[in-house]
């Protein structure tokens, strides 16, 4: 509260006093001159001596990607003298490697034109290791490496289905204001497994970094040069410039309030990867299998009676590709009937390699008594390490099988021999009365077997009623559930819809003046899309993507070509936010504007008509 009011008494005594009718200046300036491909230039575009002026119209960069970085204002009174000063602030980063030049900024202000100087900047290729030792920084370059990343691999020649271990690390000297966004490479070609992340402090430079490793095992798929991806990190950390005033006239409200916070966009360079075939002398049981294991096979029990099942466990261990292993193949066995379960995989992935076993499960009935062997089981796979095939095989196994404890004969002498004795046997009974006992006794018999079952399993079949009666209720539960959740989504959807209509309305007044409301307009319209969109496809509309968008669009089934239209309309939104027009006048941005209008209008139809709601 204390700071509050002296905020107001500050503005209230600047407002009494008025600033004095004098020439403006426009100045620009970069955070460093010399770059490296993974890293970003500052712009800083400063007007002294008014704030009441238009977003600057920047030069050119066809040679970089540039993303508006917010702006600040600044008021300082020295001796009585008011002076003030506006900064737009852009973030540059680069597309290639050479030397280029920034061209001139420009505004206008009461009619007269003011621009800035040229600067030559240089991009260099991207450091191959971050942690290497690097000439002691000048302050200014120590304050641009706060937080720099990297990616690399442990390889880069390998075979088929051979471990990579990609590693993308965050070296960081502050804290972050906010959960950084990591942007993963694409990898086309590999399969992917998560390794353990790891964190860790190192020393580069005399300045210590707190290293975050996020670890990944690539399996590549087939023979070839792939390439992985550029990964990149979206950051906020604190604002170096943010400190402490001297005195009441050298402080600063607007960077006190706002200016502390600064938004850095990372990237990494691209890798190439070399995959070559496996050798051609395979054995003939090999399949595909590439790392290092061991085979074992065990047995529940090496003695059992005809119709008794064995369970024979056979388990692979090792490191490499687990979840790509296929069952070894059972041995053709007389005498047995056979059964394969599926495999069960448990990962043990550390931060460098994938490890653990697969185990397969089979079951052998045995048919007839007598002793047999359980031939060896054979496992073939290529040690990258040795460049070999290497052969594994287990010990036959040898199980007795003794005869069942009845036979089909002696049971069915004993039940005749039970009938005769039994008092209600009587043979001399008439074809009628003796079909009709017959009947009866069956029944009974049925009746008796039915009693006897429900009393055993009483508690058991006490059980399942309860559980049927629960999985009932849950179901119906659910029902209701879903029918009330699809009637939210609709009622939200169809307000989504109708707030996009009332904004497309809105927009329309921003037309009147292309020249002060395009920002404006542009922004407003990326909104109303990417919101709906987000309402449609069911996610949170709070830091939604284009790139999120673009995935979900297609997941939903839309077509490639509707898809690549909204991207471009978003990212058309997204850029003319910050790239404002070169040399056009005022119908021409008039014209682009009603046709990204259209555009969007059009777009929202075929939507509607694909069933996105």
């Amino acid at each position: 509260m204390r700071r509050m009011g002296l905020v107001i008494i500050l503005l209230t005594f600047v407002s009494s006093l008025g600033f004095p009718d004098e020439q403006i200046s426009f100045s620009a300036s970069v955070d460093k001159t010399k770059v490296s491909m993974n890293e970003e230039i500052v712009l800083s575009l400063s007007i002294s001596g008014t704030t009441n002026v238009s977003q600057p119209v920047l030069p050119p960069l066809p040679d970089f990607n540039i993303y508006s970085s917010g702006r600040s204002q600044k008021i300082s009174i020295i001796n009585g003298n008011v002076s003030t000063s506006l900064t737009f602030r852009y973030i540059l980063i680069p597309k290639k490697v050479g030397r280029f030049t920034i061209g001139k900024a420009k505004i206008t202000y009461k009619g007269k034109v003011y621009t800035t100087q040229p600067i030559e900047v240089e991009v260099v290729p991207a450091l191959i290791s971050q942690s290497k030792q690097l000439p002691p920084p000048s302050s200014s370059e120590a304050r641009a490496r706060e937080v720099f990343i990297e990616q690399v691999v442990d390889k880069k020649k390998v075979y088929v289905n051979e471990q990579i271990r990609l590693s993308f690390r965050i070296y960081q000297s502050v804290d972050f204001l906010e959960n950084p966004e990591y942007h993963p490479p694409s990898l086309t070609g590999f399969w992917q497994e998560k390794l353990e992340e790891r964190e860790y402090y190192k020393w580069i430079n005399g300045q210590r970094y707190l290293v975050s490793e996020i670890n990944t095992a690539l399996f590549p798929i087939s023979p070839g040069k792939y390439t992985i991806g550029s990964a990149g990190l979206t950051c906020t950390i604190k604002n170096d410039s943010a400190r402490f005033p001297k005195s009441i006239w050298d402080w600063d409200p607007f960077t006190e309030f706002f200016g502390q916070a600064k938004r850095k966009r990372l990237h990494t360079q691209p890798l190439e990867i070399e995959v070559i075939p496996l050798p051609a002398n395979a054995p003939s049981d090999f399949k595909g299998a590439v790392g290092r294991f061991s085979l074992s096979v065990d047995i529940d029990k090496k003695e059992a009676k005809v119709g008794e099942p064995i369970t024979l466990t056979l388990k692979i261990k090792g490191e490499g590709n687990l979840k790509s292993l296929t069952s070894p193949q059972l041995p053709s066995l007389s005498y047995f009937k056979q059964y394969t379960s599926e495999g069960e995989t448990k990962i043990l992935s550390s931060d460098k390699v994938i490890q653990g076993e697969k185990s397969y499960q089979y079951i052998l009935i045995p048919q007839k008594e007598g002793d047999f062997t359980i031939p060896a089981f054979t496992f073939s796979y290529f040690d990258p390490q040795k460049k070999t095939y290497q052969r594994l095989r287990t010990e036959a196994i040898s199980v007795h099988i003794s005869p069942s404890p009845t036979s089909p004969s002696t049971s069915s002498l004993s039940r005749k021999s039970a009938r005769e004795n039994s008092p209600s046997f009587s043979p001399d009974l008439s074809p009628q009365k003796n079909y009709l006992l017959v009947v009866g006794n069956k029944i009974g018999k049925g009746i008796f077997i039915l009693g006897e079952f429900l009393y055993t399993y009483r508690f058991s079949l006490l059980f399942l009623l309860i559980i049927s009666l629960l999985l009932l209720y849950l179901k119906r539960g659910y029902r209701r559930y879903k029918e009330r959740r699809g009637k939210e989504r609709s009622a939200r959807r169809r307000f989504a819809y109708t707030m996009l209509k009332r904004r497309l309305r809105e927009i329309d007044r921003y037309m009147r003046t292309p020249d002060e409301k395009k920002e404006e307009f542009y922004a407003l319209l990326f909104r109303a899309l990417s919101e709906y969109l987000a309402e449609c496809l069911g996610v949170s509309r709070a830091g939604i993507t284009i790139a999120q968008i673009e995935d979900l669009l297609r997941e939903k089934g839309i077509k490639d070509e509707l898809v690549r239209r909204i991207r471009a309309c978003l990212e058309q939104c997204e850029s003319q936010r910050f790239a404002p027009y070169q040399d056009k006048d005022a119908g021409v941005r008039l014209s682009e504007m009603r046709t990204i209008k259209r555009e969007v209008e059009e777009i929202i139809k075929q939507l509607r008509r694909c069933g996105i709601e």
